[in-house]
């Protein structure tokens, strides 16, 4: 009772100062603390269903602002990004002040929804826009330290620097793939030039991996290299605990295999592989 009580007051609180900051402003509030840290916690973890009144509790005291952020920004779902927009994204996650860094680190879980419509997802070329660079997805792997899981869905996605004006982005410089494992997951996503190449680039950004999964787009229809360029892209292949692979081609197929047996051998992490070819798989293809 006394504790529902705690809450509500710290609620009305919390949706009073909201009410009276015309703005949103990301400097945290000097307003002093209102109860012990451990009570602060109980009572913002109650609120984490209900997000607008834990937006509102960001205005209350810096604590408050922190440990709201912590619960709001731990599941984040991108939305349609183009290239432009998840520069800027990406851009704001690497900035290195007080309130941007603690965003960055509350994010466990990223969703990147390209959810736009049929016709365009269809379209080739497709637009520069639209076209998200893998080295874009290095950046915000590199920006998001607690990061346990990335799903990508419906993404358009190149190795190339797109050419727009003003350029977005300038030569990537060489960075190590990401140390930290974590569940990821590439769902009807595809190449913004139809190369097989893109990837194993993508994957190529991870080190190792709990799961991976990757799940149809047009994978199967992307241009594949003869077998003798093969090892010019698949060096980087990542550590894979648990493989599920559905949709993809025969020769797909079969160059994911031949990487994920590499995580099946002695000294290896794989124990789980499972596979939905999206045609009769090609068993030579396996085995080259």
């Amino acid at each position: 009772m006394v504790f529902t009580l705690l809450v509500s007051i710290a609620v009305s609180y919390a949706i009073c100062r909201a009410m009276a900051t015309p703005t949103v402003d990301l400097t945290p509030s000097s307003a002093p603390c209102l109860f012990p840290p451990e009570i602060d916690w109980l009572i913002l973890d109650q609120l984490q269903d209900d997000k607008v009144t834990l937006f509102s509790c960001t205005f209350v005291c810096s604590p408050w602002r922190l440990y709201s952020q912590t619960i709001l920004f731990r599941s984040l779902r991108i939305c349609c990004p183009t290239g432009a927009s998840f520069h800027q994204i990406v851009t704001f996650l690497e900035e290195d002040h007080v309130p941007q860094s603690h965003i960055a680190n509350s994010i466990w879980h990223l969703r990147l929804n390209g959810e736009r419509d049929k016709a365009t997802y269809q379209e080739f070329p497709p637009s520069p826009e639209a076209v998200i660079t893998i080295y874009a997805l290095r950046r915000i792997l590199n920006s998001l330290p607690r990061l346990q899981s990335l799903s990508s869905k419906l993404l358009l996605l190149s190795s190339e620097i797109p050419s727009l004006s003003p350029p977005l982005e300038s030569t990537p410089a060489p960075n190590p793939p990401r140390k930290e494992p974590l569940e990821f997951a590439l769902l009807w996503c595809s190449s913004a030039t139809g190369d097989l190449r893109d990837l194993f680039k993508v994957l190529s950004l991870f080190s190792e991996l709990h799961r991976l999964k990757i799940d149809s787009g047009k994978w199967s229809k992307a241009t594949i290299p003869p077998p003798g360029q093969d090892n010019e892209f698949l060096h980087g292949f990542p550590t894979v605990e648990c493989a599920e692979l559905e949709g993809l081609g025969p020769r797909c197929i079969g160059l994911l295999f031949n990487q994920l047996r590499q995580s099946g051998r002695p000294g290896g992490r794989l124990t789980s592989l499972h596979f939905k070819p999206a045609l009769r798989l090609d068993f030579e293809a396996l085995n080259p």
